[in-house]
């Protein structure tokens, strides 16, 4: 679903600014033209990559499924870049967070191979 969402954002985006730069060559020194180019510009730029399913204002008081939910982990990151825009993804990994990450892939990878070496284990009856 947020992939999705996130594509149609995108298009729309992509659609509407295309349809205002057909005539540019014409219109690039009109006011009404250079004023529409700046709306949509204002329009699309905080609302664009806010792809999270969780739209709460107080992500503290969220009552969305676990699903949507933000992990509390991310809270503050989200946060800064629905107000101020500070914070960067950067190139320091979290080891904590990786561990997690890696110790969940392998039990979900423990778990899909269990089923196949339980059948083949059985005894081949005659």
């Amino acid at each position: 679903m947020r992939k999705k969402a996130s594509w149609q954002k995108i298009k729309k985006l992509n659609t509407d600014y295309r349809t205002l730069l057909k005539p540019y060559k014409n219109r690039q020194q009109s006011e009404s033209y250079t004023k529409k180019i700046k709306d949509l510009k204002l329009s699309w730029g905080g609302t664009l990559f806010d792809i999270d399913n969780c739209k709460c204002k107080d992500l503290n008081d969220c009552h969305c499924s676990k699903e949507k939910k933000i992990p509390t982990q991310e809270r503050e990151f989200v946060i800064d870049q629905r107000t101020t825009r500070n914070l960067v993804i950067g190139s320091i990994i979290d080891v904590a967070s990786s561990r997690k990450i890696a110790k969940r892939k392998q039990r979900k990878m423990e778990r899909s191979q269990e089923p196949e070496e339980q059948f083949e284990k059985r005894p081949k009856s005659v």
